[in-house]
């Protein structure tokens, strides 16, 4: 399971760097100056939030493995809030996205798919092997 996290952990700054490139592929600059400037300012502090939920869950991941996959209650609450937070993020993916966009980039949608599946897959195992 310690493998398994640090694993995840690696996939978390995977997503990250994805994160960071997204405005370019996107062309975030265009689309956000169609919106007003509240709306535009909204929307960049939220992205650079979600970068840093990202950096701290693969902190964490990475960082703390053992007390993740361990008897630690913390560890075992963190697994779970964030097995929620990715299971919760996966029909997002397939359900609220436009589907245009996910036609454009076929392999960007089915990699971050399989990688929202496989977290949430291995945090989910970890915090039910928590409770137990």
């Amino acid at each position: 399971m310690v493998a398994l996290l640090r694993v995840t952990g690696v996939v978390h700054l995977i997503i990250l760097g994805a994160n960071i490139m997204l405005p370019g592929i996107l062309d975030f600059k265009s689309e956000l100056n169609k919106v007003t400037p509240i709306v535009r300012q909204i929307f960049v502090v939220h992205h650079a939030y979600i970068m840093l939920i990202l950096a701290l869950f693969a902190a964490l991941c990475l960082g703390f493995p053992e007390e993740l996959a361990g008897d630690s209650r913390l560890g075992t609450f963190l697994c779970g809030f964030m097995a929620i937070f990715w299971l919760l993020r996966l029909p997002i993916q397939f359900y609220f996205y436009d589907e245009e966009v996910k036609r454009l980039h076929p392999v960007g949608h089915w990699a971050f798919s399989f990688a929202l599946a496989s977290i949430a897959a291995v945090l989910s195992i970890a915090a039910v092997r928590g409770f137990l």
